[in-house]
């Protein structure tokens, strides 16, 4: 499938009949890239206010940092140990943040106007150029200001640091570039171009320095002759950056309003362009092995090209909200929780987000081959399948039901079409998908090839309830979900009981990093709750299952001997431990609960899949579940999953998901307070912090705000919690306070 980005350029002779339409307001160009020292991250920032770090092998937005208020990220650089990096903004601040934790380390208040570039030296002093012409020198470790001088170049565009760090080079707007050794002395005029100097850079060997202009102009100095060796225009556009290949002789222009292409810079001719983009990129890096090459696009996109076939491999997206898609030319696509909705196929004036496609695209082990160059993109698609429609019927939404002795429930009433035909109608109450032990009756009204009306009898709950619709033609690809909220009031409901399932894992044999404390927050989750016996629920049943006895066929038992609950009882899982991810043989990934006795190679066997957890909770008839997961503590193992993958993976499966971290972030424990820290805000709202009415009872609007605000505190902002699909579920009480 051939995806041209907005404001591609399709072939001579083509119509452009699909391209891509990114979210306005989410993101935007992408202005710097660089590279963890081990070439496993690339380290991104533009528009959207945010500087992302990408795992190159996954195409997975891991970190997120975002600036103190919106402004564009202009700039990057890598500190020579590479924990660090540094970002620069248009408000002249430079941002040192601590890449691998997210911690924000130092912000330095560089000018008035804002910073163009930045560079780190080989002693880890910190270079800055700015929009009021000046370049500051900033000391190592505690970054005070050195030394400055001004350029004399009206303002500059970009600075390059020589190999050895002795020397800094400038590209200015009056189109000079000029070189000083690292203390401002000995400044030179190396080139004086027609018009703006918009990009310049050392040779790997420190022999010649390269500069662009907006004339479209590159010329390349040799230093020790003092003289312009060589120098050549492109074809169209102009300079923003340079990388160079294995090939000493070859260069990679990077342009705007061009593509990146590779010159053979001694002879001043084109070797190859890679495929067209937008209108043109504004840096691009080459990895150390010089096998794959990305550029950073004003499309919004770093892309990713290998480099012997040219062949485009993959394309990263982040926005500003922290979330990413990663897609190859073909369409197959990885996210974040709502990366696949910001992303959109527009075909003619109708748009498709990627997410109604997931059952087809979503391929997250395809992506990684891609970019392992182990998969290669198949023959373009010209058009994509329109999605079916879907309308709940009834009830209405804001309906009123009043219950008696009846038993609580609902009829309703979908209808799907669909030129192609419908394959399946999928109800969602509360977040959960209804199986068919849990509809207590069904009726097809109508039955065509292209329309299904369905009558259904559903089980309700005392309360708000939200009720979800969605279909499937037979391409597998799904409707836009249409939902409505219904209020039910009744006297006669029966009092729930709870169930607590409680695991926690501290020790794992030194075959995954040992943690601290989830044996004791498990054992405190299922204590606390213990307390709500005879409260708002006429029995508390907890099980807690921790160290050796939190293997996988003790849950899973478990979880099977739940077949007794009625439909408004509720059931509360807690896992905390290590997530992990596996690779089929299929390519597909699946992800993990590191039960006790896992090993990296016996996690199939094992490791509980989150998979089976879901298929024994399915059939349960519990009017609620509740998942509270804290089992991100992984890091940067290789096997290591995210809450949120896991999260989102099981959500429709099982309900409300509440994660104890965003994205790729940690889930930290802290001594100090004996628990982990999602636990330990959990405990706190439990016992009463939560209740912000004062009213004795915690619910679970207050609970998530609550627990949300307690982490974010006391991680210093380093750990978000999260809840997929939240817009799906309605309030209701969770405890009473003692």
């Amino acid at each position: 499938m051939l995806l041209f980005l907005a404001g591609h350029r399709p072939a001579t002779g083509q119509e452009q009949k699909l391209s891509l339409y990114l979210e306005e307001g989410k993101s935007g160009t992408v202005w710097d890239l660089v590279f963890s020292r081990d070439d496993m991250r690339i380290i991104s920032c533009g528009r959207d206010s945010t500087v992302k770090v990408w795992n190159a092998m996954t195409g997975a937005a891991e970190r997120t940092f975002r600036a103190r208020r919106p402004t564009l990220m202009t700039c990057l650089s890598l500190s020579p140990g590479g924990n660090i990096v540094a970002s620069g903004d248009m408000n002249g601040v430079v941002t040192l943040w601590e890449w691998k934790t997210g911690l924000k380390i130092q912000t330095i208040k560089v000018s008035s106007m804002y910073v163009t570039d930045i560079a780190f030296t080989d002693d880890g002093r910190l270079l800055t150029a700015s929009r009021d012409d000046s370049i500051r020198v900033w000391t190592a470790r505690d970054f005070r200001l050195e030394r400055s001088w001004s350029a004399a170049m009206i303002w500059i565009n970009r600075i390059a640091l020589s190999p050895d760090s002795r020397y800094v080079a400038a590209a200015g707007a009056d189109g000079s570039v000029k070189m000083w050794a690292l203390d401002g002395s000995n400044a030179r005029t190396i080139v004086k171009h027609g018009r703006a100097a918009s990009a310049v850079a050392f040779s790997p060997d420190g022999s010649f320095l390269f500069s662009g202009a907006r004339d479209g102009l590159i010329s390349v100095y040799e230093l020790s002759r003092q003289r312009e060796k060589t120098h050549f225009v492109l074809g169209r556009g102009f300079a923003s950056g340079f990388a160079w290949t294995s090939n000493p002789e070859e260069v990679l222009v990077a342009a705007q309003g061009e593509v990146v292409t590779v010159y053979d810079w001694h002879r001043g001719s084109r070797v190859r362009g890679l495929p067209a983009s937008s209108q043109g990129a504004m840096r691009v890096i080459v990895s150390r092995d010089k096998k794959r090459i990305y550029t950073a696009q004003i499309d919004g996109g770093v892309h990713v090209f290998d480099y012997s076939t040219g062949l485009e491999l993959a394309t990263m997206v982040g926005f500003s909200d922290g979330q990413w898609i990663c897609f190859t030319p073909d369409g197959f696509f990885e996210s974040s929780q709502f990366g696949s909705r910001y992303a959109q196929w527009k075909q003619e004036q109708e748009f498709f987000p990627f997410d109604l496609y997931e059952r087809i695209f979503h391929k997250p082990g395809i992506v990684e081959d891609a970019l392992q160059g182990k998969y290669t993109a198949r023959e373009a698609l010209k058009r994509v399948v329109r999605p079916p429609e879907v309308k709940l019927l009834a009830p209405r939404s804001g309906q009123l039901f009043v219950f008696g002795a009846e038993s609580l429930q609902v009829v309703t009433e979908v209808e799907a079409t669909d030129a192609r035909a419908v394959s399946s109608i999928e109800l969602f109450l509360n977040g959960r998908r209804l199986s068919r032990e849990q509809i207590i009756s069904s009726k097809v009204l109508v039955s065509s090839p292209t329309r299904r009306r369905v009558r259904y009898v559903v089980p309700v709950l005392p309360g708000e309830n939200v009720l979800e619709a969605v279909a499937y033609n037979t391409a597998r690809v799904r409707s836009d979900p249409v939902t409505i909220q219904f209020n039910v009031e009744s006297d006669a409901a029966p009092q729930p009981d709870l169930y607590v399932i409680s695991v926690g894992i501290n020790s794992y044999d030194g075959q995954f990093p040992d943690l601290r404390f989830p044996e004791k927050d498990a054992k405190e989750i299922s204590e606390t709750f213990m307390e709500q016996e005879r409260g708002l629920y006429r029995r508390v049943r907890t099980t807690t299952l921790v160290g050796k006895n939190a293997n996988k066929a003790g849950i899973l038992s478990t979880l099977r001997k739940l077949s007794g609950m009625r439909s408004g009882d509720v059931l509360i899982l807690f896992f905390s431990g290590h997530g992990l991810r596996y690779r089929t043989g299929r390519g597909d990934v699946e992800y993990y609960f590191g039960a006790s006795g896992v090993t990296p190679e016996t996690l199939p066997e094992k490791g509980l899949s989150w998979k089976s957890i879901a298929d024994a909770i399915r059939p349960l008839n519990a009017g609620r579940i509740i998942l509270l997961l804290d089992a991100c503590h992984s890091g940067d193992m290789p096997l290591a999953a995210t809450n949120e993958k896991i999260a989102t993976s099981i959500a429709s499966d099982i309900g409300i998901v509440f994660s104890s971290s965003s994205g790729a972030e940690y889930s930290f424990e802290k001594e100090e307070l004996g628990n982990g820290i999602f636990t330990r805000a959990l405990l706190e709202g439990l016992m009463g912090k939560a209740d912000y009415t004062h009213d004795r009872l915690v619910d679970w609007n207050e609970m998530q705000l609550y627990v949300t605000t307690r982490v974010q505190e006391l991680s210093d902002n380093m750990q978000h919690p999260m809840i997929p699909r939240l817009e799906q579920f309605s309030n209701f009480i969770l405890v009473r306070i003692p």
